[in-house]
């Protein structure tokens, strides 16, 4: 399967270390939106302009993996979005040693080391779950979100889009976390929070909103 990473930073790199090791995957590219095109190599890859490559590749032979981070989750949606427009797929990238029993309905997901997703639970598009996380049974993640590593998700709760789960974060069964939502690292989360604001602590308090600047990782 030929595959293409969006995006050249950090996320990318560590994409491109995975994707090498798996023998069912062909890195060919490297690619950005024209008005961040610095460099014409990447980690010995070729880079290419997304607004080029419509020209010349093939929506039915390559497809990508959105390497771009979560310091900007509508970003990552903004870019998804823009590749799916032009008739591209993403493929789900699920480390060999994540354990999966629930149903990946989605595509364009990350999906790292040793990251449990139990029975009955689902995963839908464009999802970052950093390793060692736990998706517990019946849950939903939705769209856009990013979850850091060593997480939980209890059972029959919802993740559902652009929300930024810290370090450690546990989030208790039949929580709802609805919209552009930060959990700060090593918070326990009783009950389902407000949308675009920010919790931390033990039990997980808000700390502030951010309506108008949406959701922003320093």
């Amino acid at each position: 399967m030929k595959i293409i990473i969006f995006g050249v930073g950090d996320l990318a790199k560590q994409l491109y270390y995975y994707i090498s090791r798996e023998e069912k995957y062909e890195l060919e590219y490297f690619c950005v939106n024209k008005s961040f095109f610095s460099e014409s190599k990447y980690l010995g890859k070729e880079v290419i302009t997304f607004e080029d490559c419509l020209g010349f590749l093939s929506n039915k032979e390559y497809k990508f993996i959105l390497g771009v981070g979560y310091k900007n989750l509508k970003m990552r949606k903004i870019i998804f979005d823009m590749i799916k427009e032009k008739g591209f797929d993403f493929i789900n990238y699920i480390s060999p040693s994540a354990t999966v029993y629930g149903d990946i309905k989605g595509e364009g997901n990350i999906i790292l080391p040793n990251v449990t997703i139990e029975p009955f639970s689902v995963v839908r598009d464009n999802n970052i779950i950093w390793s060692n996380s736990t998706i517990c049974h019946d849950s939903v993640i939705g769209n856009h979100n990013f979850i850091a590593a060593n997480s939980v998700v209890g059972g029959f709760s919802k993740i559902l889009e652009n929300n930024f789960l810290g370090f450690n974060s546990i989030i208790k069964d039949n929580i709802s976390v609805e919209r552009e939502v930060l959990i700060g690292a090593n918070s326990l989360v009783i009950k389902s929070p407000e949308n675009y604001s920010v919790y931390y602590g033990t039990p997980a308090r808000k700390i502030r909103e951010h309506f108008k600047n949406g959701l922003q990782i320093e």
